[in-house]
């Protein structure tokens, strides 16, 4: 890799891995000012998917009821401590302590 930075590998997971992370109450919703259009406005949803791993989640709304889920991965490392900041959690065992 030229000029020293490095690439990070981004971890894709199912979409429907996505869907238990709108039922996590200390979720943290973002909205997608970078990559919403005039016609898709874009969310993005950070939180617990009940297996213990933090989730990245972007999303869209089709009209009143429907969330259509662009993509899903897991947080990274900076996502993950800004989660965990927002609830007050000191680390990860901790926060996925309350799924068990």
């Amino acid at each position: 890799m030229s000029g020293g930075k490095k690439k990070t590998k981004l971890i894709n997971v199912s979409l429907n891995a996505g869907v238990p992370v709108f039922e996590d109450e200390f979720r943290l919703e973002l909205y997608d000012e970078e990559s919403s259009r005039p016609h898709e406005e874009r969310y993005i949803t950070i939180g617990h998917n009940k297996i213990s791993d933090i989730l990245y989640v972007v999303y869209t709304m089709r009209g009143y009821n429907k969330t259509r889920l662009i993509s899903v991965r897991r947080a990274e490392p900076h996502e993950r401590r800004l989660y965990q900041k927002m609830h007050g959690g000191d680390n990860e065992q901790e926060q996925s302590d309350r799924y068990l």
